[in-house]
């Protein structure tokens, strides 16, 4: 077990090397890049994932992955605004006359270069999230709402949206998507329905 982590670890630092010195040699390839900020992101390497991120961004402002990962990691530093600019930004960008560009079909008419793809329903779900902790609340209810109807992250969508229907006021809905969150397998329903919803 010791000897096959040694061997992925090496593995792995040779995989670094090799594609930072393909980075001295051909700074503006995005795939590189992009490779190295989803590494380092992995790594919990915030700051240099951030700069090949940043530098993805530099070489193609529209590339929707690189987008979306420099919202990760803004809501990873709990920066909610800017969070939510770069969601927002890659949601437009994977939208077309009212249809969503998903699964990679189309993407030639948004980017310029080839893009690794994310689901619509992801940075949405991703957007909700950041807007929640940004105290925008009435846009993370509807986000919510569209990730409910798309079926994603259903355990979680339920119970933030429950927590927003509280700050309103309206228990019942929010006891009703608590129950909802529960059934879904959201541990921390059930205590929130003890908390809020006893008859």
């Amino acid at each position: 077990m010791l000897k096959e982590k040694i061997k992925i670890e090496k593995e792995r630092e040779d995989v670094l090397s090799k594609l930072n010195k393909f980075l001295i040699k051909y700074p503006n390839c995005i795939y590189a890049n992009l490779l190295l900020g989803d590494i380092n992101l992995l790594d919990q390497k915030y700051a240099l994932s951030k700069k090949y991120f940043l530098k993805s961004m530099a070489i193609d402002p529209r590339n929707v992955y690189t987008l979306f990962n420099l919202g990760i990691l803004y809501n990873l530093e709990k920066k909610y605004d800017s969070s939510v600019l770069f969601f927002r930004t890659a949601a437009k960008l994977k939208t077309s006359g009212g249809f969503v560009l998903d699964k990679n079909r189309n993407l030639e008419k948004v980017t310029s270069y080839p893009t690794f793809d994310v689901e619509y329903s992801e940075i949405v779900y991703n957007d909700a999230i950041s807007s929640y902790y940004a105290n925008y609340f009435s846009d993370a209810l509807a986000e919510f709402n569209y990730c409910i109807s798309a079926e994603k992250n259903l355990k979680e969508c339920y119970y933030l949206r429950a927590l927003i229907y509280l700050k309103k006021k309206e228990i019942q809905l929010a006891c009703q998507d608590f129950k909802l969150a529960k059934s879904n397998g959201n541990l921390k329903a059930e205590a929130s329905l003890e908390e809020y919803c006893k008859e």
